[in-house]
C-alpha cells in the first residue's frame, strides 16, 4: 500500500515540475497598433489594398524630411500613366487589431490554470506575465506630366522620363532637391512598365495651417495625416523597396499594412531581417481613402503587418506579395470568440464549468477503476470537485465506507484522483493548442 502511494506522489511531482517551469514564461498578447507618431528620417509606412487586379497604396510624409528644405520624395509603380490615379489625402487607414491565435492561446492557458485552481496546490506553481507589443508608424518619392494632385500645400504628380538626365533637368527646374547620384536607383523604372510619382512642399504657410500639429511632438494624436495615394494595376501587391537602396549606409525601419492575409513572394531572395505577422482589424475610422475597406467598426478586416529593419543598402529588390491562409487563424478565431471576455465577464464560464465537469467525471472514473476496479462505484463522486479539491475531499471523506479496506482506500483514490485531473488537464490544454502551431 505505502509502495501504491509513493509511486503516485513521485508521479504527481514530476507532472508539476514542468509547470512551474514554464510559470515565468512570458506571453505574447498579439496586439498590434497603428499609431500616428511622427515618423522620422529613417522610418517609411505605407497602407496597401489590392483586389481585382488595382493596388491603393497610401505612404505617409515623413515629419522630419519635410521639414527640410526643397525636400523631395519619389517611387516607382506599375502601370501606364493613363491607369495611374493620383491624390493626397489627409487619413492613414487605421490598422489596430490582434491575432486570434496568439489571444486564444492565451484564452486556453488562462482555461487550464482555472481548471488546475481548483486543485488549489498547482496554482501556486502557475503564475506568468503577459506583455503587449506594437508597432510603429515617409518617404518616397520622375517628363512628361500626367497627373497632378496638389492640396494643403502638398504637390504631387506622376511623369514619365525617357532618361535620367532628363529627369535630373526636370527636378531642378521644379526648384527640389535630390542628389543626381542618387537618381541612378530610379534607371530601371523609367521605361514602359513603370511610372514615377513625385512629391514635394509646394507651400509651407499652407501645410503648416492646415496640419498644425503635423511638425510638432503632440503630433502622436493628430486626427489628421498627410499622405499620398497612388492607384495603379498590378496583378500582385508591389511596394517599391529598391530604390531605397540609395540611402547606402543609413539604418532604415519600414512599415507595411496590406488589407487580408499575404505572405512576401520574393522572401527568399532577401537576405534581411524581415518580420510578417497576420492580424484582425475591428474599429471604425471614417474616410478611408477610395479602394480600402471603410472601417465600420461591424465585422473583422484580415490585415498583414510587414516590419523590415536594415540598413538601405541591403534593399536590392522590391516587395511583392502573394495571398496565404495563416495556419490556425480560423480556429484561433473560433476559439477566441468561445473563451473571450469581450461580451461578458462570464462568457468564459461555461466553457469552464464543461471542462471541469467533464474532467472531474472522467477523472474520478479512472481513480475508481485504478483502485475500486469499477468505473461507477465512485466515478460520479468527481462531480464534487466542482466545488474545487475541497469540496472532493470533503465528499470522499465523509461517505460511509462498506467495511475497513474500503475506508483505507479512500486516501488513495483521493491522491489518484488529483493526480489524473492535473495529469488530463495538461493533456486538454495540450490538444486545444495543437492546431495553433
Amino acid at each position: 500500500m505505502k509502495a501504491r502511494w509513493m509511486a503516485l506522489t513521485v508521479v504527481a511531482v514530476c507532472i508539476l515540475a514542468p509547470r512551474a517551469a514554464h510559470a515565468d514564461g512570458v506571453a505574447w498578447s498579439g496586439r498590434d497598433y497603428s499609431a500616428l507618431a511622427p515618423l522620422t528620417q529613417n522610418e517609411q509606412m505605407a497602407a496597401i489594398a489590392h483586389r481585382d487586379g488595382i493596388e491603393s497604396m497610401v505612404i505617409a510624409i515623413s515629419a522630419d524630411l519635410a521639414q527640410e528644405d526643397k525636400a523631395l520624395w519619389m517611387f516607382p509603380v506599375p502601370g501606364t500613366p493613363d491607369q495611374v490615379k493620383l491624390d493626397v489625402v489627409d487619413v492613414f487607414p487605421l490598422f489596430e487589431g490582434y491575432d486570434p491565435r496568439q489571444t486564444a492561446r492565451l484564452q486556453i492557458r488562462s482555461l487550464g490554470r482555472a481548471l488546475t485552481a481548483t486543485q488549489i496546490y498547482p496554482a501556486l506553481f502557475r503564475l506568468g506575465t503577459v506583455t503587449q507589443g506594437r508597432a510603429y508608424p515617409l518617404n518616397a518619392g520622375g517628363v512628361f506630366v500626367h497627373e497632378v494632385a496638389e492640396k494643403w500645400g502638398i504637390h504631387a504628380e506622376t511623369v514619365k522620363a525617357a532618361s535620367e538626365q532628363e529627369l535630373a533637368r526636370y527636378i531642378e527646374k521644379q526648384g527640389v532637391g535630390m542628389p543626381r547620384g542618387e537618381l541612378a536607383a530610379f534607371e530601371d523604372y523609367l521605361g514602359e512598365d513603370y511610372v514615377l510619382v513625385l512629391v514635394w512642399i509646394a507651400s509651407w504657410e499652407e501645410a503648416l495651417q492646415e496640419f498644425p500639429r503635423f511638425w510638432t511632438p503632440q503630433a502622436w494624436d493628430a486626427d489628421r495625416w498627410p499622405c499620398v495615394h497612388v492607384q495603379f494595376p498590378t496583378e500582385r501587391p508591389f511596394y517599391p523597396l529598391r530604390p531605397t537602396a540609395s540611402y547606402g549606409d543609413a539604418y532604415l525601419k519600414i512599415t507595411l499594412f496590406l488589407e487580408g492575409y499575404f505572405e512576401v513572394a520574393n522572401a527568399e531572395q532577401l537576405g534581411y531581417l524581415m518580420l510578417v505577422n497576420h492580424f484582425r482589424h475591428k474599429g471604425w475610422l471614417p474616410g478611408v481613402p477610395d479602394g480600402f475597406r471603410p472601417r465600420t467598426g461591424h465585422g473583422y478586416i484580415p490585415y498583414t503587418r510587414v516590419w523590415i529593419g536594415e540598413t538601405a543598402g541591403a534593399f536590392t529588390e522590391d516587395l511583392w506579395f502573394t495571398p496565404v491562409r495563416p495556419p490556425g487563424m480560423r480556429y484561433g478565431a473560433v476559439a477566441d470568440a468561445i473563451l473571450s471576455r469581450e461580451h461578458t465577464p462570464w462568457s468564459w464560464f461555461y466553457p469552464w464549468a464543461l471542462c471541469l465537469a467533464g474532467l472531474s467525471y472522467v477523472s474520478a472514473g479512472l481513480a475508481s477503476l485504478v483502485v475500486y476496479r469499477s468505473w461507477r462505484r465512485r466515478a460520479l463522486i468527481g462531480f464534487w470537485n466542482m466545488l474545487t479539491i475541497v469540496g472532493l475531499g470533503i465528499a470522499v471523506f465523509t461517505r460511509p465506507a462498506a467495511d475497513n479496506r474500503a475506508r483505507n482506500l479512500r486516501g488513495l483514490f483521493f491522491l489518484a484522483f488529483a493526480f489524473l485531473f492535473l495529469a488530463l488537464s495538461s493533456l486538454l490544454e495540450v490538444v486545444l493548442l495543437w492546431p495553433l502551431g
